[in-house]
């Protein structure tokens, strides 16, 4: 009975010592990419005060694709992009059902009114200026009219 006992509870502990490594190691992968990326950053922004003509993002770019590849990543299971297709792609009349349409124009609307809004506070703020007087309805009336020309003209 005692030696059951025993056994069930060096199993439960090597469950709980295998759980445990396997938290420190994952919290170990997490802190590695915390502190690579605080890096990449930090030699981003300390190269744009230094160097400004140096494009060292792209250089950080590169070097992520190279370690990607050096060091498989996406064995490690990270993510990546994977191949990319090249070209364009066909142009064509994209398929809607009723559904999507509603959510469409409800998505299209909220957009609108954001619009409208940013447009009348930005104009506002160039007016505080020069002491301008706003009018919101000129200026609704002037991006439908500047809506109306870009879509004639194509």
């Amino acid at each position: 009975m005692i030696n059951r006992a025993i056994d069930a509870a060096r199993r439960i502990f090597g469950r709980i010592t295998s759980y445990m490594v396997y938290r420190v190691a994952l919290s170990m992968d997490i802190m590695f990419l915390v502190v690579l990326s605080t890096l990449v950053v930090s030699v981003i922004l300390i190269s744009r005060r230094f160097l400004p003509r140096v494009p060292v993002s792209m250089f950080m770019v590169v070097a992520g694709i190279a370690a990607s590849f050096y060091y498989d990543f996406a064995g490690y299971s990270i993510a990546i992009i994977g191949p990319v297709p090249g070209g364009l792609p066909m142009l064509s009349m994209p398929r809607v059902d009723w559904h999507e349409l509603r959510v469409l124009l409800l998505i299209a609307m909220s957009c609108f009114v954001i619009i409208i809004a940013q447009s009348a506070a930005t104009a506002r703020v160039f007016a505080i200026r020069p002491r301008e007087r706003v009018d919101e309805n000129v200026d609704i009336l002037g991006l439908s009219a500047v809506r109306g020309g870009v879509h004639e003209s194509q």
